[in-house]
């Protein structure tokens, strides 16, 4: 009996916790529409550097596309400067979908340095894409 209501709380904290999250996601994307300074989460990651994924955030009424890391000590510091877009996709299966927050998906992009991959999540990413390509020279 323990077994199935400690089972039911933690569905319910699931659901709670996604339903909060996306609220707060909706709510910032609406902000930033609107023109007021916002943070939006995104990750980034060099496949060819290093197979981790490194947490930061973009200003949404910055001119330019620019990353910032979300805590001194992550690993992918900057990204290049001349990102170009070229597709976005679904998370695929396996590490990413350990490493990875529910409900992103992941923005692929091209360099002179190489490729770069970003994730947003999926009620901002034509915002966090139109930024991207906005950058894209």
């Amino acid at each position: 009996m323990s077994m199935a209501i400690t089972g039911i709380c933690i569905m319910l904290g699931v659901l709670l916790g996604e339903t909060i999250r996306r609220r707060r996601s909706r709510r910032a994307l609406a902000q930033a529409r609107m023109g007021q300074a916002v943070l939006i989460p995104i990750g980034a990651k060099r496949p060819n550097v290093s197979g981790r994924w490194s947490p930061g955030r973009v200003r949404a009424d910055a001119e330019e596309f620019r990353r910032e890391p979300r805590w001194p000590w992550t690993r992918l510091r900057e990204i290049p400067a001349d990102l170009r877009f070229v597709r976005v996709r679904e998370q695929k299966g396996g590490r990413e979908l350990l490493w990875l927050p529910a409900g992103v998906s992941v923005i692929e992009c091209e360099s002179s340095d190489g490729p770069v991959w970003l994730w947003a999540m999926d009620t901002q990413l034509e915002h966090v894409v139109a930024m991207v390509t906005s950058a894209d020279r």
